[in-house]
Formats: C-alpha cells, structure tokens, sequence
C-alpha cells in the first residue's frame, strides 16, 4: 500500500462491500462436502454394509480434518462482526439478534442471501 503525494497512506485497491466479498469466496468454506451418490458409485459392487459405512464414516472424517486444517491455515472472517463493521452496528445491543433473523431467513440460500436480507433489516436498528 503506497502513501499519496500528500504522504498520506492509501489502499491499493477500494474497499469492498460485505456482498462483494461474499461474491468472491471470502466467506465460503474451502473444502467440498463429500458426496454421497459419487462416493457409492466409486464403490466396489462387493463391499459389504458394515464396510461401507466404516469407508463412509472415514470420508467424513478426513473431511472434518481438512475443513479443520484450512481453517487453520485460512481463518474465515466471522460474517456477523463484518456485517455489523459495514452497517455501523458495532456494538449495538440487538445487532446479534440482527444477524441471526437474517441467518435463519437466508442461509439456506448461502451467504450471500443472509447478507441482503442483514443490509434490508439493518436499517430498523439506526
């Protein structure tokens, strides 16, 4: 980040929004979920229940450990203190309660719908 010709300190690039840091893979988990339809096709045809599910519960298990890995590596921003950041609810007494309406309403549709609804319901707070 260079400083201007006033020696002011400036940022490289402008800062984004929460919603086009959602859109760019910000906030998203890094490791895919395992499939269980692929995982079954990728089976041998002789492979008993009980081993199935013991090779089943092994994916699930690396899973855990990578998502738990890369979260190491790669902390997630916490969505909720961004949000509360952009709308100016830092500290608000009904700013956790905020986001959790717009979790409920939105995540089954992602992240990106929790943060449109959180922007549509932050205006009732100020």
């Amino acid at each position: 980040m260079p400083y201007n010709e006033q020696l002011e300190w400036v940022e490289d690039e402008p800062k984004r929004t929460v919603i086009e840091r959602i859109a760019a893979g910000e906030f998203d988990t890094r490791v895919l979920a395992p499939n269980y339809d692929s995982f079954r096709a990728n089976l041998p045809e002789d492979v008993t229940y009980d081993e199935r599910s013991e090779l089943w519960k092994q994916t699930w298990d690396e899973y855990r450990a990578k998502v738990e890995a890369d979260l190491v590596k790669n902390p997630l921003p916490h969505l909720d203190v961004e949000l509360a950041k952009e709308h100016g609810l830092t500290g608000h007494p009904k700013a956790n309660l905020l986001y959790s309406m717009a979790y409920d309403r939105g995540h089954s549709a992602g992240m990106l719908e929790v943060a449109e609804i959180y922007e549509t319901l932050a205006d009732l707070l100020k």
